[in-house]
């Protein structure tokens, strides 16, 4: 299965926080025990400089509730450490990164989502 497309939307200076369910082609979420995640931002696919980590949690698949969960997180401070492009107007405020995510099972490594990153500018500081 091919990954899917996701785009994220971040507000800079604030906590980005999502969670998501990795499910099967029937959707029944699949269980993550034993597994690792690792997401990051860049520029580009190209761009050899990590603009950004994501922090990636698998809940707790013991918990029938939790099964095929994982959550993604971005600290306050680190969504503002990131860079915005001066706006060449109004109409013009986001900056566009790229993003992936990819599962480690042990034996292969998948890729979940990708997509684009909409990095809208922090005002309040």
């Amino acid at each position: 299965m091919s990954a899917g497309i996701y785009d994220l939307y971040i507000e800079q200076g604030a906590t980005f926080f999502r969670e998501c369910t990795y499910k099967d082609a029937s959707g029944a979420p699949i269980n993550l025990t034993g597994m690792t995640l690792a997401a990051q931002i860049r520029r580009s696919y190209s761009d050899p400089t990590i603009a950004q980590t994501i922090t990636c949690t698998i809940l707790n698949q013991a918990v029938p509730a939790n099964l095929g969960k994982f959550t993604l997180e971005i600290s306050a401070v680190n969504t503002a450490a990131m860079v915005v492009n001066p706006a060449v107007d109004f109409t013009n405020t986001i900056t566009n990164y790229t993003w992936d995510i990819e599962l480690n099972t042990g034996s292969a490594i998948k890729r979940l989502m990708q997509g684009t990153v909409y990095l809208s500018p922090e005002v309040t500081r």
